[in-house]
């Protein structure tokens, strides 16, 4: 990896064009402008890593990022008693992932009813969110209007809780909140996709299977765009194998095959499916871990099932060479550095069909007799599927899913 310290033709032109920005403007970090400055940064941080051709220049180019928050976290800090520079200074431990300190930082500025305190709310909320204090998120987002000049914001938080939130009722209201502002507000057509995806969900974790595939069927229909509809037949695949019974997992290999118990003895499988090529199936490997125990303590067997990408890397091995070299001693090296110890097979496109997988990652709950029960698509559903499958309650999963039916209540 190269050493991020080194300056780069990309970071001199980053701090270059931050200088002049403050010269020009006749501004310091203290007259209100930090959070603009900073998100000039941050979209050009994003261009660049549009352009980037490879992992190792993606990975450069995340490391001088870091480095310049980190010197602008500095100049900030010279005028920490300022509302702007606090908020802008929350933010920046935002995008470094220090999320207790970034509520340390907007603690002060959670009450009025200035604009600039409405968004330090709706930081404090994402930075909520984000450490999995969803009830506190919840409040907290109860008691905040939409700020001018933030309302894709704040709408994508209500998304962001509604997929999240542990309160059913909660998250209907929130779901059907959001999708009521997508139709007057075209700035977050975007997102509707999401919206509709979120909708099925919770009619799926209602037992009403057949509103939920009706919702996806048109909302795929109505889509304009192929991206759109790749995010809706992600969720759909899955939900029309609910009741059914499992198709065989046949592997291409085991990188740490199963040990002990076979899934097929126990009480059910908890199947997950992802790629290492995958932001958010990489960041759920602890959440995976920390499954285990409590599946194994009801007698859940635990498989994951890996696809070998080529567009992602690691500091360590880059993916495209255990791509290309395909075996299996360096796919084992690759899962060990990530930490990985549970059951993990090799599967190919043809496994992902059989299961309806078309988006990462995946995962399933098949019961002690084959059956499909439950599933979850995206990291954002993760945890509830959690909560049902490895709850002390026998009825954890889906009525519906559970008996395998079909409810005929209509589209709302």
């Amino acid at each position: 990896m190269p050493n991020p310290r080194r300056l780069s033709i990309h970071r001199i032109v980053g701090l270059l064009a931050f200088a002049l920005i403050l010269v020009f403007s006749g501004i310091d970090c203290g007259r209100g402008q930090d959070t603009n400055l900073l998100e000039r940064r941050l979209q050009q941080h994003q261009r660049q890593l549009r352009r980037a051709r490879t992992d190792g220049e993606r990975m450069r180019l995340q490391a001088e990022f870091h480095l310049d928050l980190e010197e602008m976290l500095s100049a900030i800090r010279q005028s920490p008693d300022r509302e702007e520079s606090r908020l802008t200074g929350a933010k920046i431990h935002m995008l470094l992932r220090r999320y207790d300190t970034a509520l340390a930082w907007l603690e002060p500025l959670i009450d009025g009813d200035s604009p600039l305190r409405a968004r330090a709310r709706l930081t404090s909320v994402s930075a909520l969110i984000h450490l999995g204090r969803m009830r506190e998120a919840a409040a907290l987002f109860r008691r905040t209007g939409v700020p001018p000049g933030d309302e894709i914001a704040y709408h994508e938080l209500m998304l962001r809780l509604s997929e999240t939130v542990g309160d059913p009722a909660l998250r209907h209201r929130l779901g059907e909140a959001f999708m009521r502002a997508t139709r007057t507000r075209p700035k977050l057509r975007p997102l509707v996709p999401r919206g509709l995806r979120n909708l099925a969900d919770i009619a799926k974790e209602e037992g009403r299977i057949s509103t939920a595939i009706a919702m996806l069927r048109r909302g795929i229909e109505q889509a304009r765009r192929r991206g759109d509809r790749d995010i809706l037949q992600a969720y759909l695949q899955p939900l029309l194998r609910l009741g059914q019974t499992a198709p065989p997992l046949r592997p291409v290999d085991w990188v740490f095959p199963p040990e002990g118990m076979e899934p097929s003895n126990g009480k059910g499988l908890v199947l997950q499916f992802w790629s290492t090529g995958c932001p958010s199936c990489r960041r759920l490997i602890p959440r995976i871990k920390a499954l285990r125990l409590p599946l194994s303590r009801r007698g859940i067997g635990l498989v994951t099932c890996i696809q070998i990408s080529d567009r992602y890397g690691d500091d360590l091995t880059p993916i495209h060479r255990i791509g290309r070299d395909g075996s299996l001693t360096r796919s084992r090296r690759f899962v060990e550095r990530m930490g990985i110890d549970y059951p993990l097979a090799r599967v190919d496109h043809q496994t992902l069909t059989r299961f309806g997988v078309q988006g990462y990652p995946t995962v399933f709950f098949i019961d002690e007799d084959g059956i499909i029960r439950d599933f979850a698509v995206s990291d954002l559903h993760f945890d509830r599927f959690v909560d049902r499958v490895s709850g002390s309650g026998e009825d954890a999963t889906p009525k519906s899913a559970a008996s395998g039916s079909r409810d005929s209540d209509p589209i709302p």
